[in-house]
């Protein structure tokens, strides 16, 4: 402990500190025993399969997507500073191809006004913007590509920046962005041969499903895949679109993304149809606000699966409800898990490829501004004010 970040606080917060421990630890036990006692009772209502097995996957010709930017942006008095960077690499079933990556670099310049957090959400949009490209790219070159994050979970919080200019390329606002990215997204999905990995998942559609079922007293303090990590063996599978199952044809009124919403309304008994037509209605307002209304429909045809092949928590993948090869595909998921983290391992091969360190863009600034040291034609007044760290006690 003498070596810790804990040791380094002044005693009395290290007192408060491990008293704040002891209570969290009594509170999480206290929750874990309760959720533990409602998932035994509803375990066996919840669908698992064993994943099939095949070895038709070694001959596919495989891409995988990942991208990555600023852990941390840098934020100068005169400007605030993000790089992002996206990577492709190919494979022969299991066999990665050498000199096959592609990569695509950049950086996100904008004056010191407004909200960071917007900033930081511009730059994201702008590496999914890449990452996708690179996909896209290479489409016709494959019988499977991986992505990495939900197709469309990079529209959550677009409203608050759409309107936003935006010098990038082409484009002049971020609405344009947005507009591209829903485009691209969309031809992944219906292609019908792209997967996206989800590594933070937060969805509660199965809490959702026992509300609708009317046993709220079983209701669990955790999302899907905590659920799902406590009750699935390995090599074994679980849809949504399975588990949801019901007389209603349209798969889509039984999206898991309607479910998930109804984790967190109150509602008053009523008909299972009125709650769902209801989180339904819920759900399509909120994508229309934040993205064109066009891939409405496309955000909500997808579906789910996780499977399960290690002592890790169960790999999320997204698709799309009309995937096709959809037992090659968990043949190929269980057989290429790195064990260390439950994930494909071509996706954590591309990611450790392209993650952009912790410090690198402070870096990236300090050889601007070396740079521009150099230049007789300006003031060095000027340089060092726009250099001047925004929070003088903070480095990035």
């Amino acid at each position: 402990m003498d070596n810790s970040l804990w040791s380094s606080l002044p005693k009395p917060m290290q007192e408060q500190f491990f008293n704040l421990a002891d209570t969290e630890t009594k509170k999480t036990k206290k929750r874990l025993l309760s959720d533990t006692n409602k998932l035994k009772q509803i375990s066996s209502q919840i669908k698992l399969h064993k994943t099939p097995v095949s070895e038709s996957w070694k001959n596919w010709s495989i891409a995988c997507v990942d991208g990555s930017d600023s852990p941390v942006i840098n934020q100068t008095l005169g400007s605030r500073y993000g790089l992002y960077g996206a990577c492709i690499m190919m494979f022969k079933g299991n066999k990665f191809l050498p000199d096959s990556e592609e990569y695509k670099s950049g950086k996100l310049v904008l004056d010191q006004i407004g909200s960071s957090d917007d900033f930081q959400k511009i730059l994201r949009l702008i590496m999914t913007y890449n990452e996708r490209k690179l996909a896209v790219s290479k489409l016709n070159e494959v019988d499977l590509m991986i992505i990495d994050g939900s197709f469309f979970g990079w529209r959550v919080g677009c409203s608050t920046v759409k309107n936003f200019s935006l010098p990038y390329e082409n484009i002049t606002r971020v609405s344009q962005l947005i507009d591209e990215l829903g485009k691209l997204s969309k031809i992944l999905l219906e292609s019908k041969k792209v997967i996206a990995v989800v590594k933070r998942v937060s969805t509660g559609a199965i809490n959702g499903w026992i509300k609708l079922k009317g046993w709220d007293n079983l209701c669990v303090t955790q999302n899907d895949k905590m659920i799902l990590s406590s009750i699935m063996p390995n090599n074994t599978f679980f849809s949504y679109s399975d588990f949801f199952q019901s007389k209603h044809d349209d798969r889509k009124k039984l999206n898991f993304n309607f479910y998930s919403l109804l984790n967190h309304h109150n509602f008053t008994k009523q008909k299972i149809s009125y709650n769902l037509v209801w989180a339904a209605k819920r759900a399509f307002e909120q994508v229309i606000k934040d993205v064109n209304p066009d891939i409405a429909d496309s955000v909500f045809s997808t579906d789910r699966y996780y499977v399960k092949s290690s002592q890790y928590p169960p790999c999320c993948i997204e698709l799309s409800q009309n995937f096709e090869n959809i037992s090659d595909l968990l043949s190929y998921i269980v057989a290429n898990t790195n064990p260390g983290t439950g994930l494909p391992f071509p996706i954590d091969l591309t990611d450790s490829n392209v993650t952009i360190p912790s410090g690198l863009t402070q870096e990236f600034v300090e050889e601007v501004e070396a740079q521009l040291l150099k230049d007789n034609t300006l003031d060095l007044s000027d340089i060092s004010n726009h250099f001047s760290r925004l929070n003088p006690q903070k480095n990035e």
